[in-house]
């Protein structure tokens, strides 16, 4: 809470009260049991401020660590998405990392330490669509949301501050539910209560 909005630690209570223990400690061992070499991991990030629309660099600076520690230790498959306009700045995170990137999964295929960054649609029609073909391809075992703006139940973004920022928010909503609807592993990453998986702790957000 380094900017003292005094919400996080409410937040943070409520998932350990869901989980039934320390969060971050429960969301570890789920991808060490369920992620194996070979298999891709999608790591969903990137969060556009206006007015100039660039992206938060935690989110970015997290997203390529983890990327980092799936590559490394697990053996697996990071693919980065996130707006198409914050990709060159998700790469670069990732290449400091130590980690080989690639625009295109299948060249990714046999590369060490790779990490594969793609854009994804901000275009809420055209999301469903995307997010069934980019399954397909990637057959994810899990996605890993790290600062990611979620919807709301109007099916708007908003920054921690209340700015509407659906224009410009890649829609991967559908992609995070969907992998788990397919059974796979889902986690969300954020501190206030308005990013990708936060929905799980609905009533504590409203309420804080």
């Amino acid at each position: 809470d380094v900017r003292h909005y005094g919400i996080v630690h409410h937040l943070a209570a409520a998932a350990r009260r869901q989980v039934g223990r320390p969060v971050a400690m429960a969301a570890a061992e789920a991808l060490l049991e369920r992620v194996g070499e070979g298999d891709a991991v999608l790591l969903l990030t990137g969060f556009p401020i206006p007015p100039l629309g660039r992206g938060e660099t935690d989110g970015l600076a997290g997203t390529a660590m983890l990327a980092r520690v799936l590559a490394h230790g697990l053996k697996a498959r990071p693919v980065v998405i996130t707006e198409a306009g914050i990709v060159p700045a998700a790469a670069a995170a990732c290449t400091a990392a130590g980690l080989n990137v690639s625009a295109q999964m299948e060249a990714a295929e046999g590369m060490p330490s790779a990490a594969v960054v793609l854009p994804f649609t901000t275009d809420r029609a055209a999301a469903a669509v995307v997010a069934t073909a980019l399954l397909t391809r990637a057959e994810p075992v899990a996605a890993i949301a790290i600062e990611k703006a979620g919807r709301n139940p109007a099916g708007e973004y908003h920054t921690g501050a209340g700015v509407n920022v659906t224009a410009t928010a890649a829609k991967v909503d559908d992609l995070f539910l969907a992998v788990g609807e397919r059974g796979g592993l889902t986690i969300g990453v954020a501190d206030q209560g308005n990013e990708v998986g936060m929905g799980g702790i609905r009533e504590a957000v409203l309420r804080f």
